[in-house]
């Protein structure tokens, strides 16, 4: 009876194993019917509930290699031409020596020697008086004559340069409209625009630009520079009045007063019988030596003839 009791024991015990093991889903395999028989995303496979495996990776497309774009031959490196001078019309004469230039009388009794400098404010504002003298004396049968000479001083940076523009616009006969120019638009310190100035006053470029950097003139202008030191004019504006030295900035009377003293001894020469053409040279030989010696030929006075 206790062994017949034990073996039904033992089948019921297999009968409960075998429903536990139809009714969940293990990572063991187990039997299915379908997909819907397995539990998460297990599936079923030849009457089993599986794991489903990893998707195969696609395999890649084959891609078609792009044909070669011909590359075009390098360039061949040609040599840089060389920077030729130009040469285009005919060649320029040099300057010549010059007298200085003047404005007034043809014949005065009383010539204003100022040796300037471009560069020098109160040279500049000189320019006004001395336009204002030469209109009321300067006339062409006046008594008064008005001349420049170079003096550009060494604390000046672009006063040679501003010198040599004016020399060389004087070989073209336009150094007044040069000097103008220098006067009413250059400032002291800052570099003239030359080019413009010269353009300005119609100037042949070529021949300007060859001349105020030709040596002639460069050293004419440093000759000046050296007369005038020697004569005591240390600073600019300094004016000789038939050669009687004024330094520095001077009044419209100032000058005034120098030039009618001068009148009175040139007329005095006047009725002695010295030519008038001479008449301001004798005054300047009489009053200065050491400038008349520098400046002028100095000819001995000559008196009218009789005859």
């Amino acid at each position: 009876m206790i062994e017949r009791l034990a073996n039904i024991a033992t089948l019921s015990l297999l009968l409960l194993t075998f429903a536990l093991s139809t009714s969940s889903c293990t990572s063991q395999k187990s039997g299915c019917g379908s997909d819907n028989d397995c539990k998460g995303d297990r599936i079923c496979t030849a009457g089993q509930c599986m794991d489903p495996s990893p998707a195969a990776a696609p395999k890649p497309k084959p891609v078609e290699p792009q044909a070669k774009t011909p590359t075009a031959p390098s360039p061949v490196a040609q040599p840089t031409p060389k920077k030729t001078t130009k040469t285009d019309g005919p060649p320029i004469p040099p300057p010549t020596p010059r007298a200085a230039p003047r404005l007034g009388a043809n014949q005065p009794l009383v010539v204003i020697t100022e040796f300037g400098d471009f560069e020098c404010a109160f040279c500049r504002r000189s320019t006004a008086i001395i336009r204002h003298l030469i209109q009321a004396h300067g006339k062409t049968d006046g008594s008064l004559a008005y001349e420049w000479r170079n003096h550009p001083l060494t604390s000046h940076s672009h006063a040679n340069t501003m010198a040599a523009a004016a020399a060389a616009a004087h070989q073209q006969g336009r150094f007044w409209q040069m000097h103008d120019q220098l006067f009413a638009n250059a400032k002291t310190g800052q570099k003239p625009d030359l080019e413009a100035y010269a353009k300005q006053i119609k100037l042949d470029l070529r021949t300007w630009q060859s001349h105020r950097e030709d040596a002639r003139i460069v050293d004419a202008i440093a000759a000046e520079r050296k007369v005038a030191l020697a004569l005591g004019a240390k600073g600019t504006p300094a004016f000789f009045i038939n050669g009687r030295l004024l330094l520095g900035f001077q009044t419209k009377k100032a000058l005034e007063k120098a030039i009618a003293e001068e009148v009175a001894k040139a007329e005095a020469l006047l009725k002695d019988g010295t030519e008038r053409a001479h008449v301001s040279t004798v005054l300047e030989v009489k009053n200065n030596a050491a400038f008349a010696t520098a400046l002028r030929s100095a000819p001995q006075p000559a008196k009218k003839s009789k005859d």
